[in-house]
């Protein structure tokens, strides 16, 4: 196996599970970055965590990949009718009014 068919290690305890993958680009002024967000959920305690993969640890097959699912990803991402919310609740008013 060499370097590039290694895959990044993630570990579980015994009562997680992985239940998404997410590639993203990131990106600032002078620097962009492609991370996979692996997230974990616990089946006991029913809280969630996230291990990031960076570019650098990629493998052959991520590498491969991982322009494909990044614009899956955002495509679906796009199809949702996503509304902010402010620390009072919807546009503006009380979570209770």
């Amino acid at each position: 196996m060499t370097d590039n068919d290694k895959r990044p290690r993630i570990e579980l305890g015994s009562d997680e599970h992985i239940i998404g993958l997410l590639p993203e680009y990131h990106q600032g002024p002078g620097w962009t970055n492609a991370t996979i967000q692996v997230v974990i959920s616990s089946h006991n305690t029913k809280t969630h965590r996230i291990e990031t993969v960076q570019f650098d640890d990629f493998n052959r097959d991520q590498r491969l990949l991982f322009s494909i699912a990044a614009d899956v990803y955002e495509k679906l991402r796009n199809t949702l009718d996503v509304v902010r919310v402010n620390d009072k609740g919807l546009n503006g008013r009380n979570r209770n009014d």
